[in-house]
């Protein structure tokens, strides 16, 4: 709703918009604002950030203004914090600090995404296709617990 009403304001002052950035939802609005009297061209370049059902809708028919949205691997890390979980029950070693990478969704590179997330449990084995959306650092057990990381954005950091 926002950004249809934000992108009808904006079309009112300068109707030859080339560029809209945004949430998902937010940019959803826009294109919607955009469409209604006609203005969405391929040419736009509309991007969000989420990964919305509706977003990637929108990019896989490539041949609209909608071209981008950033998501994070939701499947994926989150397979990951369970294996971590059961590989410390077991005494298993696992990264003492995991980065969950963002992913451009793009009409070319959809279709990988949305197989990688349907398995994440193949992507999580599959070292190649696991970097794509993990970073993890170091190593920890049960018996160097306490020689974690000290990240600076942890709230136990120590300078």
């Amino acid at each position: 709703e926002g950004g249809f009403a934000t992108m009808n304001t904006i079309l009112q002052a300068h109707p030859d918009v080339d560029v809209m950035l945004g949430a998902d939802t937010v940019v959803l609005g826009a294109l919607a604002a955009l469409e209604a009297p006609g203005q969405a061209r391929p040419d736009q370049f509309l991007g969000g950030i989420d990964g919305e059902p509706e977003a990637v809708s929108e990019i896989k028919k490539g041949d609209g203004p909608y071209k981008a949205s950033v998501a994070l691997s939701s499947p994926v890390f989150g397979y990951a914090l369970g294996q971590h979980a059961a590989d410390w029950l077991e005494g298993k070693s696992i990264p003492q600090g995991t980065d969950i990478l963002p992913t451009v969704l793009t009409s070319e590179n959809l279709a990988q995404y949305e197989k990688d997330l349907a398995d994440p449990a193949a992507v999580y084995k599959d070292a190649a296709r696991r970097d794509a959306y993990l970073k993890m650092y170091g190593n920890i057990c049960y018996d160097t617990r306490d020689q974690y990381v000290n990240f600076p954005w942890s709230s136990e950091y120590k300078p």
